[in-house]
């Protein structure tokens, strides 16, 4: 029994078919705040906690130096959503700096990055609805930073 090429490429068509039709579509980013563990075909429908945190925040808190002195900190900070989990904060520290940081279940990274070629910055914060609670520093200065941002409305 021979099978003529057309046919042939008929029943490989008529497979393909079926077997990319049985995916399940759906958000396949694990990253994503509706990530479907089901899903075999991403659908562009992901969602990221990182795009609700975007917002201009009232920020307050201290700041530390190397010489124990303390200066109070009461100033605005942009936090825009780049992708995925990735953010920027801009003015964090109320320096005119723009730090990149990640958004992921809750947590506020601030990855070590260098700036200016020598200011070394880094942290991390916790978000809680419209608030972000911040411990970082910024080496070069020797500062340490511990803040409260307010998302405002």
């Amino acid at each position: 029994m021979t099978i003529s090429r057309s046919n042939l490429f008929v029943a490989i068509f008529f497979l393909v078919s079926i077997a990319t039709s049985c995916k399940k579509k759906g958000c396949t980013d694990s990253d994503a705040i509706n990530y479907d563990l089901e899903a075999r075909a991403d659908d562009g429908s992901c969602n990221f906690q990182a795009a609700s945190v975007a917002g201009t925040y009232q920020v307050t808190g201290f700041r530390v130096d190397a010489f124990d002195d303390t200066l109070i900190q009461n100033y605005t900070m942009v936090i825009n959503h780049l992708n995925g989990t990735n953010i920027t904060l801009s003015n964090l520290g109320n320096t005119g700096q723009v730090v990149s940081g990640t958004v992921k279940n809750n947590q506020l990274l601030i990855s070590p990055q260098v700036l200016n070629l020598f200011e070394f910055w880094q942290g991390n914060g916790v978000v809680s609805g419209q608030t972000i609670n911040m411990l970082y520093t910024e080496e070069f200065n020797d500062w340490f930073f511990d803040e409260t941002a307010v998302k405002q409305q």
